[in-house]
């Protein structure tokens, strides 16, 4: 997947600015996330289980390094609960895709040279490949046409190309018919013109201008390409076989040389689904850590100065500071190896309940008879939306006035009406206000442009 032709100064700037901005750009934007989302889960697993005194350093900081790597993989194994295990898995695995990300975009970009097709002639001299055209017909008294055609004239068609015909792609020569029309109109040069003029003629009169006597005549096809086995070098007075033509045929560096840059499709795609697996990934760790770490909601985040302050509060209630001023860091290493910290002791004396707990005692006392009879209205609004969003595409007097391409908006309003609940109820028209007033001004938009 390459495109462009670049010098190559420019080719490398290219490389160096994606290996920068994108690969390293990349990495710290994905480490900021990844800090974010590992911590509230390394807050909620301190609610239940206790953490050892090194992978609480390498989650708050030592994150995505690889000290910390080794770390939290060293402790992986030590570490008790069926939950914090399954986190603390997540957690190593995405720390891996996040150091190895500049790595990874860096290896499956690069240039390469610019290469051209040529064809080795008969005296050993490189002929760029589209000096050649298919030739269909000889005329072997051409000369008699006029002075700019040759005795034995080659009758040629344009190369092959390709274009949309309804919602297929196909191939085609230039002069390439529909049914017997000349379906590409706007491409019919003279040397289409030639062809079907040569055809015409040897429908009518035969091939070599004898009297045609057969009551049908069956002419090659109008798709010249599986017909075509010679081709004619333009300029020249030469023929060659199509096989000759393949065989001699190879990619070489033109003149003068430039660059073409792109990626691996291979490695793009398996970057693509490893990227889309991390990110459910940590959409689910950061959701199961929302709705169920209760010191969440009370806003107790993490953050630099929270972490050093728990982890000396952890490292004060296991050592005597007094007795190890003068110690080295090796020393109080061996002291805190063993030292786990644990926030069950903030949660004894709070009332505080998660998310998913007030999710949970909503839903008791939820009863959909009833959130039925509040909001009818709303979702007879709703209904009628909807019911028009489908009309709009089908019946073309509604087409006329309700805009297809913008008629879920006012739907989508009250979509989020709902949502939102009753006890929001500025909100409630705010929201479906926007949405109601978007979609007449896209209405009108669309009513005046289709009456023109």
């Amino acid at each position: 997947m390459t495109y462009g032709r670049f010098s190559f100064g420019v080719a490398k700037a290219d490389d160096i600015v994606w290996d920068v901005c994108i690969g390293r750009g990349g990495q710290a934007l994905l480490a900021i996330v990844t800090y974010q989302v590992f911590t509230k889960s390394l807050t909620r697993t301190m609610e239940e289980t206790p953490v050892s005194h090194d992978t609480f350093k390498a989650i708050t900081l030592q994150n995505d390094t690889i000290a910390g790597l080794y770390l939290l993989t060293k402790d992986f194994l030590r570490t008790s609960g069926g939950r914090a295990r399954v986190a603390m898995f997540w957690t190593i695995l995405a720390s891996v895709f996040v150091l190895a990300l500049p790595t990874w975009l860096s290896a499956m970009t690069g240039y390469t040279p610019d290469i051209q097709p040529f064809v080795n002639d008969t005296i050993g001299n490189l002929i760029p490949a589209g000096e050649f055209r298919p030739s269909v017909y000889t005329i072997h008294d051409g000369h008699r046409l006029g002075p700019s055609y040759t005795r034995d004239y080659r009758v040629t068609v344009p190369w092959q190309g390709s274009d949309r015909y309804y919602s297929n792609y196909r191939n085609y020569y230039e002069c390439y018919t529909y049914y017997d029309q000349d379906f590409w109109t706007s491409l019919l040069t003279d040397d289409c013109r030639m062809l079907w003029w040569v055809s015409e003629y040897a429908a009518r009169y035969g091939l070599l201008g004898r009297n045609n006597t057969m009551t049908e005549f069956f002419l090659p096809s109008s798709h010249p390409e599986h017909q075509c086995k010679s081709l004619y070098r333009n300029g020249t007075d030469t023929t060659y076989d199509l096989d000759e033509y393949n065989f001699w045929g190879s990619c070489q560096q033109g003149s003068p040389i430039k660059y073409k840059w792109g990626f691996s499709f291979l490695l793009l795609y398996v970057f693509v689904g490893t990227w889309f697996v991390w990110s459910i990934g940590m959409y689910c760790l950061y959701l199961d850590s929302y709705a169920k770490s209760r010191l969440d909601i009370s806003k107790r985040d993490m953050g630099i100065e929270r972490a050093v302050l728990d982890l000396t509060r952890s490292i004060q209630s296991t050592i005597d500071v007094e007795k190890v001023d003068t110690s080295g860091n090796s020393a109080l290493r061996r002291l805190v190896r063993k030292t786990n910290l644990s926030y069950e002791y903030l949660l004894l004396n709070t009332v505080v309940t998660s998310r998913w707990e007030q999710l949970r005692i909503w839903w008791q006392g939820f009863s959909v008879k009833k959130w039925l009879h509040e909001e009818k209205y709303w979702l007879c609004a709703m209904l009628g939306f909807d019911l028009l969003f489908a009309l709009s595409f089908t019946v073309p007097v509604i087409t006329l006035y309700w805009s297809p391409t913008c008629s879920f908006m006012p739907g989508f309003g009250v979509l989020w009406v709902l949502l939102i609940g009753k006890k929001r109820l500025r909100a409630r028209w705010i929201y479906f206000g926007y949405w109601f007033v978007l979609f007449w001004i896209c209405n009108i938009v669309w009513i005046v442009s289709y009456s023109f």
